[in-house]
């Protein structure tokens, strides 16, 4: 039964995690992005920024249209975050942890983890 309750202690302070950066993406998700949180193994979480799309509009975006939230993100998850990255024009993932990068982006993917 202890097994089951630390699990749970777990479960409970992720969910917690995961509630607070959804409200910090509500500003980026009024400006016409995109954002997904996705579970991996162990505790790891991914959090996916993109622009939504329709037919009048390009898919990529600049960095700096979403900055001061994933500014935000990080500081929050401080020692939590893993890695940024980004998916450029040519499909390529690069990794953006600690830099702004000028190039057009199609997808933000942010890894953390939620202990």
């Amino acid at each position: 039964m202890k097994h089951i309750k630390t699990y749970k202690i777990f479960e409970e302070y992720g969910s917690e995690i995961i509630e607070t950066i959804k409200d910090i993406c509500l500003e980026i998700d009024d400006k016409g992005y995109a954002t997904g949180i996705s579970h991996d193994v162990a505790f790891d979480y991914f959090l996916w920024v993109n622009k939504k799309r329709n037919e009048m509009s390009s898919p990529a975006f600049q960095y700096d249209e979403v900055k001061d939230v994933i500014d935000r993100l990080k500081d929050y998850l401080g020692n939590k975050l893993l890695w940024t990255m980004m998916m450029d024009v040519n499909s390529t993932w690069v990794d953006i942890t600690g830099l702004e990068p000028i190039a057009p982006i199609y997808i933000i993917k942010i890894k953390f983890r939620d202990i």
